[in-house]
């Protein structure tokens, strides 16, 4: 913190200082403020390659760098403390140094400055997961897929803070298409973040409704979708849906043990003789290791 105080100082940084006040003088205050602060704070942000290589591959975590970043951000914030995307990266950095609690308040403080951000309340969502608090966990992710996939790619796409970690590329549409591709994934990781929450909680009305969303979408496999689908209608009692969707669900290639030992219950249910079968390809399936197992990912989002 020291260290940064003293560059704010720096001769270059008073230099910055009477500029403004030349500006202040003749222009508008808030703009001109906000191009001296982030003109002299981006001669003393570090380089953007670490959070690049950390972005791709969480295993390049190196703490020197991450808290060189998170006091980055912490003086960006308190500079421009209308800037929600400065305190969601100093969430970021917060939650990988271990201070889950302050890397929740920076994500908070980022929703109050802008409810309307899917990573927002996405890692808000993940740190409740790891956490155990796995109801806040699912009305976190329920939030972050109200967000509008479009109004947060302009959101990310214009961003100050997140310009230095997006794709490099002169073309505007390679970048939307990048970007797009990149959030559709994300939405994708929400849904079924939500799904497996779901299940857990026997929440089905919400099941069903983020697996036929997911899918409808077209940011959740088909696959997926139909399963918990299928698994939701077998839990609120509706036997003739919930085999209608498992049956899709192994057409798209989801052949787990419990596709077909839902299918298998719900048409006993139905008292149908098919599920003798089904039951027995479940018991099958299962002895073979063929068991759907959502997998957990602690990680949080970038943007």
């Amino acid at each position: 913190m020291f260290k940064i105080l003293k560059q704010l100082l720096s001769r270059t940084a008073v230099l910055y200082v009477l500029a403004a006040i030349f500006l202040l003088s003749v222009g508008n205050f808030p703009r001109a403020w906000n191009h001296v602060v982030t003109s002299a704070l981006s001669r003393y942000m570090p380089s953007h390659d670490y959070l690049l290589e950390f972005n791709r591959d969480r295993s390049t975590f190196n703490f020197k760098k991450n808290k060189e970043f998170e006091l980055y951000y912490g003086k960006l914030s308190a500079l421009m403390p209308d800037m929600p995307d400065a305190y969601a990266m100093q969430g970021f950095c917060y939650y990988y140094d271990g201070k889950t609690d302050r890397a929740l308040a920076a994500y908070q403080q980022a929703v109050r400055l802008n409810p309307k951000v899917f990573n927002f309340y996405y890692n808000q969502g993940i740190i409740a997961l790891k956490t155990r608090d796995e109801a806040k966990a699912l009305a976190l992710f329920k939030k972050s897929l109200s967000v509008p996939l479009v109004d947060n790619l302009q959101f990310i796409v214009t961003s100050r803070v997140y310009k230095p970690l997006l794709p490099v590329t002169k073309s505007s549409a390679v970048l939307a298409d990048a970007m797009g591709q990149y959030l559709i994934d994300a939405y994708g990781r929400a849904y079924l973040q939500a799904l497996a929450l779901a299940a857990t909680q026997k929440d089905y009305a919400t099941m069903l409704l983020y697996a036929r969303q997911g899918v409808a979408q077209g940011v959740l496999d088909q696959g997926v979708g139909s399963y918990y689908a299928g698994l939701a209608s077998f839990g609120l009692k509706k036997h003739e849906a919930s085999v209608g969707y498992i049956q899709e669900a192994v057409r798209k290639g989801f052949s787990y043990a419990q596709a077909f030992e839902i299918m298998g219950h719900a048409l006993q249910a139905l008292k149908r003789p098919e599920s003798a079968a089904a039951l027995m390809a479940a018991t099958s399936l299962a002895r073979d290791g063929k068991i759907y197992r959502p997998s957990v990912n602690f990680d949080l989002l970038v943007y």
